[in-house]
């Protein structure tokens, strides 16, 4: 197979690769490094059909931008699928008090897409040995904050951040919650907290970070020897690319098992536990916690099954379900710091 001229031009930033497998979607090119399997998204500078809610909008007039992100009608849902939405709207359904799909202002993850995955996770911990009660605990990217709220009673500190000022603001003055801002790309979490934790929660965001051994190394100045990091990440798979392939801006990365356990490795920090959390179908698939069938990307399945026949044969993982897999590290005794 000929290859394209940014598969010919790639050199993976975890192994040294120089070969890749470019795959396809509406909205990104993903390029999956045939060595270690580690898979990159890029934003694709234009759509294939992105001049259809343009007409829309000039046919019917602007709608809110708010509605992009939590879609409800016809025109709001055709331009979050198939046309551009800006980044700085992304955390703006915090705002609104009327977001079912989001769980709104209720106080709780009940009836939200979170429900369920305090004590999942919860029940992961204990399987491991790693009990909460009386811990001082910090959540990275802990948006919207239910499962802090949850599980932040048998705690004895709880901190949370998250990449939104709008986010960290709602979870103080709504949940009542010690909620920070903070970038795990480009901050320093040493000079934004002043403490030293006992568990360190990564649920889902690893995916986003671009550096983890930078983020590590700003990890390890607020923890202890006894410290354990909680990580769970998405797998990479032609599914997860599919799943997420109308959204604009999702996971830049998806991490091997093996990429996430030598990174930690050479960071000084031994894995001594993982599970895997389950797996859903990319297009019907529900919450991994909840099951059911998620009806917004069933809606846009005719738009994202031409890519998984463009891309079936192509050198990749092709697996039609989404795979998600929790690990857990302490310090390795060996290492020096």
């Amino acid at each position: 197979m000929r290859q394209t001229p940014k598969e010919s031009s790639f050199c993976c930033r975890f192994c040294g690769g120089n070969e890749a497998t470019e795959i396809i979607t509406y909205k990104h090119i993903w390029l999956s490094c045939n060595n270690c399997r580690n898979i990159v998204r890029n934003l694709r500078d234009r759509f294939p059909l992105e001049f259809i809610p343009r007409w829309v909008q000039w046919l019917f007039g602007r709608f809110d931008s708010k509605n992009s992100l939590n879609p409800r009608e016809i025109r709001s849902k055709l331009y979050y699928v198939l046309g551009h939405w800006e980044k700085g709207n992304i955390y703006d359904y915090y705002l609104d008090e009327d977001q079912s799909i989001r769980g709104g202002y209720n106080l709780s993850s009940k009836g939200t897409k979170w429900e369920g995955e305090s004590e999942y996770v919860q029940d992961e911990l204990n399987g491991w040995g790693v009990l909460l009660k009386d811990k001082k605990v910090i959540e990275i990217s802990g948006g919207p904050g239910y499962f802090a709220k949850e599980l932040s009673p048998v705690s004895r500190k709880w901190v949370v951040t998250e990449y939104s000022q709008v986010s960290a603001e709602r979870m103080r003055n709504i949940l009542g919650l010690e909620a920070i801002k903070f970038d795990f790309n480009s901050d320093d979490l040493s000079k934004i907290v002043d403490d030293t934790f006992d568990i360190v929660l990564l649920r889902h965001c690893i995916n986003f970070c671009s550096d983890i051994r930078k983020f590590l190394g700003s990890i390890k100045r607020v923890i202890h020897k006894d410290t354990v990091i909680y990580c769970s990440f998405t797998q990479p798979t032609f599914a997860s690319c599919l799943r997420w392939s109308v959204d604009d801006y999702t996971f830049p990365i998806l991490y091997h098992p093996e990429t996430i356990q030598k990174l930690f490795a050479e960071e000084g920090f031994i894995a001594f536990g993982k599970k895997e959390q389950g797996t859903r179908h990319w297009i019907y698939g529900g919450y991994w916690m909840t099951g059911g069938v998620h009806w917004g990307h069933v809606m846009t399945s005719p738009v994202t099954i031409p890519y998984y026949f463009l891309n079936r044969f192509k050198n990749i993982d092709v697996s039609t379900r989404e795979k998600n897999l929790a690990m857990i590290f302490r310090k390795n005794p060996d290492a020096r710091w």
